[in-house]
């Protein structure tokens, strides 16, 4: 698939996972923020356990339904100021959580354990 296209197919994706209700987090007065993607590197973002496996699940179907797959084994799940978080589903595996991911190159670090923040370095 030429690059063009991937893009094109991405923002369809994307665009159909998060248009029909907000479920991402606060970012202004009046917006949220839904997602993060560059190419294949793909960030989700939402406040709640419900939204989120929503979100992954629209995602999953939307991608499918134009042949393209999602790796479960490089899909994590991060929580933040979660003191039990639960599982989120993806064609029938729970996705493991994480402290920690890289993206675009710039790691980031769940430090909520010690000062209740989140860093990125």
């Amino acid at each position: 698939m030429s690059s063009t296209l991937f893009i094109i197919a991405i923002d369809w994706v994307m665009r159909n996972t998060t248009s029909d209700i907000p479920r991402g987090i606060r970012w202004g007065t009046f917006t949220t923020l839904e997602d993060l993607d560059f190419a294949d590197d793909i960030v989700l973002f939402s406040h709640s356990h419900q939204h989120i496996q929503d979100k992954t699940h629209r995602l999953h179907e939307y991608a499918g339904n134009i042949g393209l797959k999602i790796n479960a084994k490089k899909t994590e799940v991060m929580t933040l100021n979660v003191n039990n978080p639960q599982g989120i589903k993806m064609d029938n595996h729970i996705l493991p959580f994480t402290n920690n991911f890289t993206y675009l190159g710039s790691m980031s670090q769940q430090m909520v354990e010690q000062t209740g923040t989140f860093s990125s370095d």
